[in-house]
């Protein structure tokens, strides 16, 4: 199934480029040629997001291809003649979702704008063809990221089943090997015939690199799927959208080239950032030790609750700095000017990142009512709630702040709040390398395991986990357009 969806998606890519957008006459695609099959709509109401959106986009999308190319890499160290792990499939689905994943990052970094600010690629011939293709690419990433979901899932309740099976044995030395090694091998068929994923996993050198960097590649997965999914879904709505390129003036090559060259001129204003910047560094720094003190006090057994107690501390001290800083924020940006036209993409995968935050908080709340009594158990709920207020204080603000714009030339020149706006880029990367290094470890959140069990809470913690660390880079790019837009005079 997942073999047709990645082949379908590659070979509408394919005709894409082959018919739309291949120039028959020129090495180099035209501007002349294109404008006849494909309109390039110049307002923004439809925009499939911002260079910052893509620019993650890539990078997730380069970590995917490494955790595909790692599983592609894995394939070859099995050498069981007969055995279904064995088959070509399984080498072949790697390979091709990782050539799925290059060929739809080339389109969607390229096409989703075409150089030109809030210019989406609108296609006006073979429309219903475009649509069916650039919903199934679509539906393709949503299953991509559901199967990422659970397969990490059935992998962290088949490590903590192994390691139950491994203290029972060593509780138990006297237990019969051979019955034990036959229950293991039907157990291993019955998840073949469910998902190949998990049976076909060998203890070699690839499978440990594998095993040990899924922790960290496919929230890439998983990320890099939902924002191409929303890409696509916005193209999708683009297709016969705005004026018909018969309809349009001529623009010739030449025209074309100069007005790239002369919106990609772009200069970097600083001004009002230095101390949001330098406090920002100071806050990463906190961060970044916080982490790096959190996995060594986690390896030692005797230490780890002392390493769970600087996890929450370090990020209640930022939550709550953070919440400070976006009340100074918006009370300095409230003269901004502010427009009322619909919301884009950004907007949409805030609120949509911000319910997987809501989910993670909830869950741990409500396990940690039930040991309030330890010290623990409170730093569990203060943590968890001042990150759910946090998180929606920062929504709001940001949905707010990306439709501001300076109204006179004091605010351009003053740029009043613009040092906050710095500080919270700042703060929400290192939040987004502490979520996404430290707190989806089952170290970080003990009482949630020992509440729910491992497999409820790997399966509430891979849903909610991914979109929290989305949350958090999703709002670097939110606040990075808003401290480049929100200053200037429209």
């Amino acid at each position: 199934f997942y073999l047709y969806l990645y082949i379908s998606s590659i070979f509408f890519l394919i005709y894409v480029y082959v018919y739309l957008l291949h120039s028959p006459n020129a090495s180099t695609t035209s501007f002349r040629t294109r404008k006849r099959r494909v309109a390039f709509d110049e307002t923004n109401n439809h925009h499939t997001g911002s260079f910052y959106l893509r620019l993650g986009a890539l990078a997730f999308g380069v970590g995917s291809m490494i955790h595909s190319g790692l599983n592609f890499g894995h394939y070859f160290e099995i050498h069981h003649q007969g055995d279904p792990c064995s088959e070509l499939v399984q080498a072949v689905k790697p390979l091709i979702h990782l050539i799925f994943t290059f060929a739809q990052l080339y389109f969607v970094f390229q096409n989703s704008k075409v150089h030109l600010p809030y210019i989406c690629m609108c296609i006006h011939r073979y429309r219903s063809l475009a649509r069916f293709g650039l919903m199934h690419m679509s539906g393709t990433n949503i299953c991509v990221w559901v199967r990422g979901i659970v397969v990490e899932t059935l992998q962290v309740i088949r490590k903590s089943e192994r390691q139950k099976t491994a203290k029972y044995l060593q509780e138990n030395p006297l237990l019969d090997a051979n019955n034990n090694s036959i229950a293991n091998s039907n157990l291993a068929k019955d998840r073949y015939d469910l998902l190949p994923e998990l049976a076909c996993h060998w203890d070699a050198m690839m499978g440990r690199i594998v095993d040990r960097a899924s922790d960290y590649l496919y929230p890439c997965t998983i990320e890099y799927s939902l924002i191409c999914a929303a890409i696509l879904y916005i193209m999708w709505r683009n297709v016969g959208y705005g004026k018909s390129p018969r309809r349009e003036k001529s623009v010739s090559d030449d025209e074309y080239d100069g007005d790239s060259m002369r919106t990609t001129r772009m200069s970097v204003d600083c001004t009002g950032s230095s101390r949001g910047l330098f406090l920002g560094i100071l806050m990463f720094v906190v961060g970044v030790v916080s982490l790096v003190a959190f996995y060594v006090l986690v390896n030692q057994d005797h230490l780890q609750t002392e390493a769970t107690l600087l996890g929450h501390i370090s990020e209640s001290f930022m939550y709550l700095v953070s919440m400070v800083a976006v009340i100074f924020a918006a009370s300095r940006m409230k003269d901004l000017h502010y427009s009322r036209k619909r919301g884009g993409l950004e907007q949409t995968l805030i609120i949509f990142a911000l319910f997987g935050l809501f989910i993670f908080g909830m869950f741990s709340i409500v396990a940690a009512m039930f040991f309030i009594y330890t010290l623990d158990g409170v730093l569990t709920i203060i943590t968890n709630f001042l990150m759910i207020i946090q998180a929606a204080m920062q929504a709001v603000f940001m949905m707010a702040a990306l439709k501001m714009s300076a109204s006179n030339v004091l605010h351009v020149r003053r740029k009043d709040g613009r040092e906050y706006v710095t500080f919270l880029l700042m703060t929400n990367f290192a939040l987004w390398a502490i979520n996404t290094f430290e707190t989806q470890r089952s170290e970080h959140n003990p009482l949630q395991l020992q509440f729910y069990g491992p497999k409820a809470w790997s399966i509430f913690s891979h849903i909610s986990v991914p979109l929290g660390i989305f949350y958090r880079f999703h709002s670097t790019v939110c606040l990075s357009i808003i401290w480049k837009n929100a200053w200037k005079h429209k």
